[in-house]
């Protein structure tokens, strides 16, 4: 006799008291329950066990609900029963946004809990027996009605007749068509589709410097081995920006950020993330060059070593040498002072050092800014050689450089507020050629800034 298959609750609650009352009477239910007490291993165990509804907390350690809804959101359709102590209308709106299912305020009733989560197990079954019931018997075609996709011949007809489709748009409609019934967001369909794969990225970001707001709502998305261009007049809040994504304001007294800053799906301003580890992770490059006054080697062993690196040092130094270009002019004078290279040996060697903690990110503020136009065209090669591997943030006034060397371009400029703030963030050949707000056009071909 087979064994009855039991639905599955996933329960992420940091209170102790709540969490082992809510997993005690879903079971009494005859409920499957696994349960969670933060973020991070929420999402760990959504994506291994595949519940069937998820009770998600808002109020949790690391990744606080609603960014573990909406990173779940993007990857999978189980319905997901918020819980809040808050009652603001506010955070029913985000949670709702983000692709919460149902929405519950404590204190609650137990009684009216298990008769959501019910509700929410009927709606999955009604749509998992539709999604079957489409599907034709050799699984090689998806049927809607009159609408036929032939995965087979790569076609779609339409009442017996062929509808002419793009390859790019055939294959939207069959991502469409095999997630019938699943809320997609714009980046799930971006990276399924389009090969998009982002980083990180900002929503509504301020920074204050005291009482003063140098940049404001700034919401960007970061795509990963790209290079993404901040571009704007002096004084707009480039740098400021860009030093969000690595907590260098923290550094700077009385600054504060004010949102979110997200890197492979965790808001890095969270207060139980450790910024050196952040830091270690999203390295920086500088305006001017700063090498320490030690020898090439040490410039480049340094970070590894108070980073606890145990492997081959000097293999370690010779790659991350090469990889920024500059083995072949330094390899016989290891043991010379940093302060003896001219000025591109000496960023070139800061990024040799940057490469040598092993970063996924890149930020570079103007890394051309101090150097001759022979060297600028080294370090620009030199960007498009390293994106292959890592994601570059680059701040830079040079217009034609943004034009040369990066994928994507984000201009700011300053509101009546003296606030910088986010005009138009796109592919740099479309910001560039055909962009959509005319102050972009106004920048971009000198008329102003």
């Amino acid at each position: 006799m087979e064994q009855e298959v039991k639905d599955k609750i996933l329960v992420v609650e940091d209170d102790p008291v709540l969490l082992e009352t809510l997993q005690y009477n879903l079971e009494r239910q005859g409920y499957q329950v696994i349960t969670a007490a933060d973020g991070m291993t929420a999402i760990d165990l959504a994506r291994r066990e595949r519940p069937d509804v998820i009770v998600l907390d808002v109020m949790i350690p690391q990744i606080d609900g609603f960014e573990v809804c909406r990173i779940l959101r993007q990857e999978m359709n189980i319905p997901i029963l918020m819980l809040t102590a808050r009652d603001d209308e506010i955070d029913k709106v985000v949670g709702l946004e983000v692709g919460a299912d149902d929405y519950m305020t404590k204190p609650f009733s137990m009684r009216e809990l298990l008769a959501r989560v019910k509700a929410l197990l009927r709606r999955v079954r009604l749509i998992r027996g539709e999604m079957a019931a489409t599907a034709a018997p050799d699984a090689k075609k998806l049927v809607f009605g009159d609408l036929v996709l032939d995965l087979t011949r790569g076609e779609v007809q339409r009442g017996g007749k062929t509808v002419p489709l793009t390859p790019k748009e055939y294959e939207l409609l069959v991502f469409l068509a095999r997630n019938r019934g699943r809320v997609l967001s714009r980046d799930l369909i971006l990276e399924r589709v389009w090969g998009w794969d982002f980083a990180g990225g900002t929503r509504t970001v301020d920074v204050h410097y005291g009482d003063f707001r140098a940049v404001k709502d700034i919401t960007i998305k970061i795509l990963r081995r790209k290079i993404t261009a901040i571009i704007g007049p002096s004084g707009c809040g480039k740098s400021t920006l860009l030093r969000t994504f690595n907590r260098m304001n923290d550094l700077i007294p009385g600054s504060r950020v004010e949102g979110k800053v997200f890197f492979d799906g965790c808001n890095i301003y969270d207060q139980d993330v450790d910024p050196v580890e952040v830091r270690r992770r999203i390295g920086m490059v500088f305006q001017k060059p700063n090498p320490f006054p030690k020898s090439i080697y040490e410039n480049v062993a340094w970070g590894a070593r108070i980073n606890g690196f145990r492997g081959d040092m000097d293999a370690l130094v010779e790659q991350s040498l090469r990889r920024a270009a500059l083995w072949d002019q330094v390899k016989d004078n290891l043991r010379a002072s940093a302060l003896t290279l001219s000025g591109g040996q000496q960023q070139r060697l800061c990024i040799a050092r940057v490469i040598a903690i092993q970063p996924e990110v890149i930020l570079m503020d103007e890394p051309a800014s101090a150097l001759d136009p022979i060297a600028t065209l080294k370090i620009e090669d030199l960007m498009r050689e390293l994106v292959r591997d890592y994601t570059i943030i680059i701040v830079t006034h040079n217009m034609q450089e943004a034009a040369r060397v990066s994928d994507y371009a984000a201009f700011l400029m300053m509101d009546e507020d003296r606030a910088g703030m986010l005009v138009e963030y796109g592919p740099t050949s479309q910001v560039f050629t055909t962009p959509r707000d005319k102050r972009t056009e106004d920048y971009i071909t000198g008329r102003f800034g």
